[in-house]
């Protein structure tokens, strides 16, 4: 048992020394968080022609780098994090090189421990008498050992899981307790409009957090099930203004992730889901309820200007103005949200720098990619 453990710690040694110095780069750095480490890959490897998708690296994979034990490690992922954390390529390249030297002399060690078991078996087998091996307790009884795995990262579920729910599913459940509280929230502030009679809406507010924090179909979840449930208390042709809820989910989703990384943007981007969601709603308020019978507060002025301009343009001047002040406020209300929840690390993607703590963002100075 004491040389299976001594070779597993000259296994992991090299790769602990390499673990150590990488937490010691990252904290003379600023501290980087993993998950700005992970967004700071991401945006290099995008910027090198890599697509969205495949460009995504998880946080737990960055963190599981800088973890000691380890059995083996990534010389390419370790050059990405150190170029993440301000070093040049020059330098990224002698750490991909000790990364390596390190890998065959772990194989190395490998080797010799294995010689050693044999021998030690070989021994064991001999003093039995009978030509059969004994086996040790720890090889019937099957267990698990922290930190002896690859993928041994603090967003899995481990083994031996009797001190209480794991990891993925806690996540889990803050998930959906996310959602729920999402819709909610949708659902309160349509009461809010309807007690006070406003013209914005106030219903998408939840499906704009929802998108931000987990991504755009999630949000298509909450507000569809936002105008289900409303439909029970109002009028069963609410369903149908799910539409405008989902599209609403899908563009805030989408472009936070890869338009949205400034105010300015932000502002641009809930000017264009005020546009899409009112492109959608307009022709269901006009067959709906032709045009100024909604029961909505921005009737009275569609009934103003339709002798003017007609009830097409006048549905649609009327309802993009409202649309925009209420997208202005479900966006910042939900951006505001969203950076509360964000440092859970719930979605796995990559997090736009509008969604990180002012000191875990980008410095324009940085040596990576400009940004």
């Amino acid at each position: 048992m004491t040389d299976e453990m001594s070779g597993s710690a000259r296994r992991s040694a090299p790769f602990d020394e390499i673990a150590a110095d990488l937490q010691r780069l990252r904290i003379e750095s600023g501290d980087v968080s993993y998950a700005e480490i992970a967004t700071r890959i991401a945006d290099r490897r995008e910027a090198d022609g890599m697509s969205p998708a495949g460009a995504r690296i998880a946080r737990s994979t960055v963190y599981d780098v800088f973890r000691p034990g380890r059995r083996r490690i990534n010389a390419d992922l370790v050059a990405e994090i150190v170029v993440a954390l301000g070093a040049d390529e020059q330098e990224a390249a002698a750490w991909r090189r000790r990364c390596i030297a390190a890998r065959v002399a772990a194989a190395d060690a490998s080797a010799e421990s294995e010689r050693s078991a044999s021998h030690v078996r070989d021994a064991t087998e001999a003093r039995d008498g009978h030509g059969e091996p004994v086996t040790s307790p720890s090889a019937v009884i099957p267990h698990a050992r922290a930190g002896d795995g690859e993928h041994d990262d603090p967003d899995l579920p481990r083994a031996g899981g009797a001190d209480g729910p794991s990891v993925a599913t806690l996540r889990l459940g803050v998930i959906v307790a996310l959602m729920v509280g999402s819709v909610f929230l949708n659902l309160f502030g349509t009461a809010v409009h309807g007690a006070l009679d406003l013209p914005v809406f106030l219903d998408m507010i939840g499906t704009a957090t929802t998108a931000f924090v987990l991504g755009p179909w999630y949000g298509v979840v909450v507000g569809v099930v936002t105008n289900a449930l409303g439909a029970i208390v109002t009028s069963p042709e609410t369903v149908l203004f799910g539409l405008v809820n989902a599209t609403g989910a899908v563009l805030w989703g989408y472009g936070m992730r890869t338009f949205a990384r400034t105010v300015p943007r932000f502002i641009l981007l809930n000017m264009l889901v005020a546009l899409a969601c009112t492109l959608v709603a307009v022709p269901l308020n006009g067959l709906l309820y032709d045009g100024d019978r909604s029961g909505h507060a921005t009737d009275a002025y569609i009934t103003a200007l339709r002798t003017a301009q007609g009830m097409w343009l006048a549905l649609f001047s009327v309802n993009f103005l409202a649309s925009l002040v209420d997208k202005m406020i479900a966006g910042f209300v939900a951006l505001g949200l969203a950076r509360l929840v964000t440092p859970l690390q719930l979605s796995g993607r990559t997090i736009s720098p509008l969604l990180l703590p002012r000191r875990g963002r980008p410095r324009r100075d940085d040596s990576v990619d400009g940004i």
